[in-house]
């Protein structure tokens, strides 16, 4: 899962970091995952930061292209 990043959290993410996604196809569920990695750069346009987050998906639930909200385990 690729997620954009406000440049005001951006120095909190880092590998290892904990994240959840939710769907609105699976309520009351939650996906956890971690930050793997970032861009390590502040997009001009859109002032984020790339960030990478991954999801485990053994049964294949959660498809390419869907949408997910993302929590951040930040403080």
């Amino acid at each position: 899962m690729y997620v954009s990043v406000p440049e005001a959290a951006a120095a909190s993410m880092r590998p290892g970091l904990g994240a959840y996604l939710v769907l609105t196809q699976f309520p009351g569920r939650r996906f956890e995952g971690k930050v793997v990695r970032t861009a390590n750069a502040i997009d001009l346009a859109s002032r984020t930061l790339l960030t990478e987050v991954d999801v485990p998906n053994k049964t294949g639930e959660l498809l390419p292209g869907g949408y997910a909200e993302v929590h951040l385990e930040v403080k």
